[in-house]
């Protein structure tokens, strides 16, 4: 299980990513409608997940998460 203090930083380093501030990311954001992520925005998510957690996730997976509260219960499993 994933502690507060390493999802709190997911959160932080997912903002600077898309140019936002931390407060502006909740569980309800869709990547591709509210984000507009590009490619290179989910490669930069899947580095923030490897760097956090030491867990690599393969484009593929992450695209079929919708929301970020699909990736948070996805890094709530890793252990």
């Amino acid at each position: 299980m994933i502690d507060n203090a390493t999802i709190d930083k997911f959160l932080k380093e997912i903002a600077l990513l898309f140019e936002l501030d931390a407060d502006q990311i909740n569980k309800e954001i869709r990547f591709k409608e509210d984000l507009n992520a590009t490619s290179l925005q989910y490669m930069g998510v899947i580095s923030v997940i490897a760097e956090l957690t030491g867990h690599e996730i393969n484009y593929a997976k992450l695209r079929k998460y919708k929301t970020m509260g699909d990736v948070m219960e996805f890094l709530e499993t890793l252990s």
